[in-house]
C-alpha cells in the first residue's frame, strides 16, 4: 500500500512538472514577467490562432542619462536569421502587441529581396496578410519615446 501511494506521489509530482516546463511555461512570446527592460521594447505579434516574437533589430534608444544602445540589423539579414515565422492564412489579420513600450508611431513595410520595401496599411496595430501562399518579411519602424527601433516578422501564409 505504501508503495503504492508513493509511486502515485511520484506520478502527480512528475505530471505538474512537466505541465509547468512544456505547458504553462514560456510559450516562446514576450510577457510582463520576461520582459523586464524598460528600455527595449518586447513585441508580439499573432492571429487568431498563433503568436511569435517580433524580433528586435537596428535601434537607438536612450537609456536614460543620456545613454544610449546601438544595434545593427540589415535587411539582407533577415533570411539569414532564425526568426520566429507567424502561420497565416490567406487575408487573415495580423496584431503587434506591445508588452512594456507603447509607440508613438509605427509603420509596416513588407520586404522583398534586401532593398525593395512596400509600405503596408495599419489599423490599430494590426495589417492584413496577403492573399497569396508563400513566405513574406516585413520590417515594424516604431518610433518610442526613448528612440526608434526596427522590428522585424516573417510570416507565412498557407
Amino acid at each position: 500500500m505504501k508503495k503504492r501511494i508513493g509511486i502515485l506521489t511520484f506520478f502527480i509530482l512528475a505530471l505538474s512538472v512537466f505541465t509547468i516546463i512544456f505547458i504553462d511555461g514560456d510559450d516562446g512570446v514576450f510577457s510582463e514577467e520576461n520582459c523586464l527592460e524598460t528600455y527595449i521594447p518586447c513585441v508580439n505579434a499573432f492571429t487568431e490562432k498563433e503568436k511569435v516574437k517580433v524580433f528586435n533589430g537596428t535601434s537607438v534608444l536612450d537609456r536614460g542619462g543620456g545613454n544610449f544602445i546601438y544595434g545593427d540589423f540589415f535587411k539582407g539579414s533577415i533570411e539569414r536569421e532564425q526568426l520566429d515565422v507567424l502561420k497565416t492564412g490567406k487575408s487573415e489579420v495580423i496584431t503587434l502587441e506591445f508588452i512594456n513600450k507603447k509607440p508613438d508611431n509605427i509603420s509596416v513595410y513588407q520586404v522583398i529581396g534586401d532593398e525593395k520595401e512596400i509600405e503596408i496599411d495599419m489599423d490599430k496595430h494590426s495589417f492584413i496578410a496577403p492573399d497569396k501562399l508563400g513566405t513574406y518579411n516585413y520590417k515594424l519602424y516604431g518610433e518610442y519615446a526613448n528612440g526608434t527601433v526596427d522590428h522585424y516578422l516573417k510570416i507565412k501564409v498557407k
